[in-house]
């Protein structure tokens, strides 16, 4: 089953390269829209705090038979004040200190939520212990036998 699985990864990350139109390949990842009954949007509303904070939205469709469905991929967002806040690949970020409306449009329904962003013009440096360290205890360089040994490696010593 792995090979099959990694076969078809393989197959599928190769096809981009081979010239062949990219609608070719976003036909395989369609999402069904339909005729949703209703949005829902979630967060109902939030705060981005700082230039460097942003926010995972998520569309979900509620059909008329029960079913619900994330349409987060497939779903325009439209922010009311561009100036405060944007949406990228279905994440909101600030652009500037304000409040905004942001609207997801999918399958001929709306769904709002409101946004504050404050500061962004203050200066928000980068934590070692609570960034940096997230980051080299994922990768395990903080073990023993890396980074975390007594005497580091390669003159880095945590």
């Amino acid at each position: 089953m792995r090979h099959l699985l990694t076969s078809a990864i393989v197959g599928l990350v190769g096809l981009g390269f081979t010239g062949l139109p990219t609608a070719a390949l976003a036909e395989e990842a369609l999402v069904t829209v339909g005729k949703p009954a209703g949005l829902v949007f979630e967060p109902t509303s939030f705060e981005l705090a700082g230039k460097r904070a942003f926010q995972q939205l998520l569309v979900t469709a509620k059909y008329a038979s029960g079913e619900v469905r994330d349409l987060t991929t497939v779903a325009s967002f439209t922010s009311s004040n561009p100036k405060v806040v944007k949406v990228q690949n279905g994440k909101a970020l600030p652009a500037g200190d304000g409040t905004a409306v942001l609207t997801a449009t999918v399958g001929g329904q709306k769904a709002t939520v409101k946004v504050t962003v404050k500061n962004t013009a203050v200066a928000h440096p980068v934590s070692f212990q609570n960034e940096m360290l997230a980051a080299l205890s994922k990768g395990g360089c903080n073990a023993g036998a890396c980074h975390g040994s007594p005497s580091g490696k390669a003159g880095f010593r945590l």
